[in-house]
């Protein structure tokens, strides 16, 4: 490609560095030698017009960019006799990740979570526009590194709106590193969280995304020592083929990640928590604790007390009646003392349920770890443990089904419980609580179940899901 002509009185061009739909030279500007990066659209040689649409969408958006993660705008020039289109923007020194990893390089969880704070400091710029400004082609080769700073390169794909055209919308991206919603242009600011998520895998693994795509178009990351669980998590959220399943915004990602290098306890639920619930929920990458109180006495427990005070003691009174041959009089005494009873009974009973209501109850505790899960029980009487029951404990594989099974009764509304087989055994825990409880707990305890449990494994539990 020959040096422009036109621009040779302002900038000096020294090499090319890439040519596709347009040409990049490195260049200095004469009046300063400062160096720059000069792109050039040669309108002439287009194969179709979308790549003159791109260009000056890049040169529209580097015009009201000012980020330090960003090249800045210079010029934009045009030569309508020459038919060719130029913009000219600020010359970063450092490499490209593609060219590092193909280099021989290697990075280590620390230098993957410098890269990934300092993209998605960026994307939280980019965001924060009116329509968001959604890159939509994050990629290795768009990423470039000095040693100190990450900068983001090329922004002919960005999507101008997120609101679809009536003459349908541009696929714009790169295969593998492209959000599965972008298959359907619908490009949204969590489509560049997962094409980050994938680039950072790829920088990780030294895997391409091709490579790492299993049947369920899931990127699958495959276990490294170099990884610990906690960004492995971080990344598998990235990465998440549905939508839902991804942080909502590059903040909240921003957020995540810097308490996981902080190291402080990350809560990445795959719900909100229930309103006003009093279940308390720890989940994070390694462990996931499930910890909640039910009551100790049932008020269907008091009512056959009471029963079985009034019923069966007069039943068993009768044969003594009639061997001793009591009178009248004496049986209508013992009457009384029973009814008596009974009635003492009933306010005995009613004055401690109250307070086994707000004394006595049980603690439940369910953890889960990738080594095994325990259920432990303890009763406790004014908050301290009065007794402990022996726990349960087992290994992942062990548990065979997490639903939401109904117990019938008779003459009154079914209800329901969360049931955690393991063993052949069934747990039931919950039974008080909601129903937005129980789901909630339910879909927690599965999305641990599905990271660490083989994959077959993690089918069986999908597929004995149902009330």
């Amino acid at each position: 490609m020959l040096t422009p002509t036109a621009l040779k009185d302002r900038y000096q061009f020294e090499e090319v560095l890439g040519q596709n739909q347009a040409t990049t030279w490195l260049a200095r500007r004469v009046s300063d030698q400062q160096r720059v990066i000069i792109k050039g659209l040669f309108i002439r040689d287009l194969a179709t017009w979308k790549d003159h649409e791109l260009f000056a969408r890049e040169i529209a958006a580097l015009k009201q960019l000012a980020h330090p993660g960003i090249p800045a705008y210079i010029e934009d020039i045009r030569c309508d006799q020459a038919q060719t289109w130029y913009l000219v923007m600020t010359w970063i020194e450092g490499q490209n990740l593609l060219q590092w990893l193909t280099a021989g390089n290697h990075a280590d969880e620390a230098l993957i979570c410098t890269w990934a704070e300092q993209a998605l400091e960026i994307l939280v710029y980019l965001h924060h526009f009116s329509p968001p400004i959604v890159h939509r082609d994050i990629k290795p080769s768009n990423l470039i590194w000095d040693g100190q700073r990450l900068y983001l390169i090329d922004f002919g794909g960005i999507a101008a709106s997120l609101q679809p055209k009536s003459d349908g919308s541009t696929v714009t991206g790169t295969y593998g590193y492209m959000a599965p919603e972008q298959f359907a242009g619908k490009a949204v600011p969590a489509s560049d969280l997962y094409s980050l998520g994938v680039t950072l895998v790829h920088l990780l693994t030294g895997m391409g995304p091709a490579d790492l795509l299993g049947d369920s178009l899931q990127l699958q990351i495959p276990s490294l020592s170099a990884c610990s669980g906690r960004l492995r998590y971080w990344l598998e959220q990235m990465t998440a083929y549905a939508l839902a399943d991804r942080p909502d915004s590059a903040a909240q990602a921003l957020q995540s990640l810097r308490s996981l290098i902080a190291g402080e306890v990350m809560t990445l639920s795959v719900q909100p928590p229930p309103p006003n619930t009093q279940v308390h929920l720890q989940h994070s990458p390694q462990r996931f604790e499930l910890a909640f109180h039910e009551p100790f006495f049932g008020i269907f427990t008091f009512i056959w007390v009471s029963l079985g005070w009034w019923v069966i003691a007069p039943l068993c009174f009768q044969p003594v009646v009639w061997a001793l041959q009591l009178s009248s009089e004496i049986q209508s005494l013992f009457e009384m003392v029973f009814f008596g009873g009974w009635i003492l009974s009933m306010v005995t009973l009613s004055f401690w349920q109250a307070l086994f209501n707000q004394h006595l109850r049980w603690r439940i505790m369910l953890t889960l770890t990738p080594e095994g899960y325990s259920l432990q029980r303890w009763l406790l009487f004014n908050q301290q443990i009065a007794y402990a029951a022996m726990p349960q404990i087992g290994s992942l594989n062990a548990i065979e089904s997490v639903t939401i099974a109904l117990r019938t009764h008779q003459n009154r509304q079914p209800d329901s419980y969360l049931a955690l087989e393991w063993d052949g055994q069934q747990t039931r825990l919950g039974q008080h609580l909601s129903r937005s409880e129980k789901e909630w707990m339910q879909a927690e305890l599965l999305a641990f179940l599905y990271r660490h449990v083989p994959p077959a494994k993690a089918k069986l539990l999908q597929s004995r899901l149902g009330v």
